[in-house]
């Protein structure tokens, strides 16, 4: 079964995603339309779209080799597994060619793409005041969340649904779908627990997008903390995603967002080294993720969670290994893999008995 990973490299999804499925001896390739610095490179191609300029005509020569290559990939794979909308490079062609193909594919959404405000306001307030403020992706709608939706079932696409995101799935346009978790490649992550006798914690917090993220929140809590507790704080923006873990690999606490209600990457990779890591989850989510060990945070309580785990080492200790297990448990891409690796036969099948 040859499976082919394609076109952004989100939070290193591609990379880490292909590397788990190749452990369990399925053909799987990746490729991503340009790549970021937060993301890893592994197992990827990258074709590279940003120094094209469509009126210049040797640069537009590498638009045309670009889409060659998607186009000899897509041919070339069993299964076709699609991560997030694709705006670049005009993504209809590419769908049309899966569907004239009638190849088996999944598509993945990963957040801003099928992110509903409308749902989102009733249960998040914060959500709702930064929407209409600094909100990085304002682009976010019920309208755009049905295209998108629509674009990718009329192409034949089955939808792939992390829980965080169920609540934005419109049952009239994907009437079954299949639920499958975020993951991380556990064991790249050596745990590095916090020390109980440490006298000035690290507190670090990445961010993609401040607005997104609540990070005038967690600034304004760390300038209050400062004056009462001993603490190092790291801001970390624009950063290769290797100094990325160097840097989540030294904290003592993780901070994530305190906005969407969900966590991300960062959220997963922080408990997978141990770290305890604040995060903010809608209360609806929280039902549905029994023991997770996140310290639900949000902008009201962001001084008051970072408080409690200055001022208690064993504290800190203590929900980092959690974390650990906790992931471990649920969010490890080689047993997430051998899910994925089921879901692909399982469309296969279908799609041979409709022939």
């Amino acid at each position: 079964m040859k499976v082919l990973h394609l076109p952004y490299n989100i939070g290193s999804k591609i990379s880490l995603t292909v590397a788990a499925l190749r452990k369990i001896n399925v053909e799987a390739n990746g490729i991503s339309v340009n790549n970021y610095l937060d993301e890893a490179g592994e197992n990827v191609k990258v074709l590279n779209t940003k120094d094209i300029s469509y009126l210049n005509p040797k640069k537009y020569f590498e638009y045309i080799k670009i889409h060659r290559e998607l186009k000899r990939m897509i041919l070339w794979a069993d299964v076709i597994h699609w991560y997030y909308d694709f705006r670049i490079l005009r993504s209809e062609r590419f769908l049309n060619l899966v569907k004239y193909f009638n190849k088996p594919a999944v598509v993945e959404f990963l957040g801003s793409d099928i992110r509903i405000p409308e749902i989102l306001f009733q249960v998040n307030t914060y959500y709702k005041k930064s929407f209409y403020s600094d909100y990085s992706y304002k682009f976010e709608s019920l309208k755009h969340s049905r295209l998108v939706q629509k674009k990718f079932r009329d192409a034949g696409f089955e939808a792939l649904v992390r829980p965080e995101l169920e609540q934005f799935i419109q049952k009239d346009i994907f009437a079954t779908y299949q639920k499958i978790n975020n993951r991380i490649d556990v064991r790249r992550y050596i745990p590095i627990y916090p020390e109980k006798e440490k006298k000035k914690p690290v507190i670090v917090h990445p961010v993609s997008s401040r607005g997104a993220k609540g990070t005038s929140f967690v600034l304004e809590a760390i300038n209050k903390l400062k004056q009462k507790y001993e603490l190092e704080f790291l801001l970390i923006e624009y950063s290769e995603h290797k100094n990325v873990m160097e840097q989540l690999s030294k904290a003592d606490i993780v901070v994530d967002q305190l906005i969407l209600g969900a966590f991300g990457t960062i959220s997963l990779e922080g408990m997978a080294l141990g770290k305890p890591t604040l995060c903010y989850l809608t209360d609806n989510l929280l039902k549905n993720l029994s023991g997770i060990p996140l310290v639900n945070s949000n902008p009201d309580t962001i001084y008051t969670s970072l408080e409690a785990l200055l001022s208690n080492p064993a504290l800190r200790n203590e929900i980092g290994k959690k974390s650990r297990q906790y992931i471990e448990e649920n969010y490890d891409a080689e047993k997430i893999a051998i899910k994925l690796k089921n879901i692909y036969e399982e469309i296969l099948r279908g799609k041979s008995s409709s022939k």
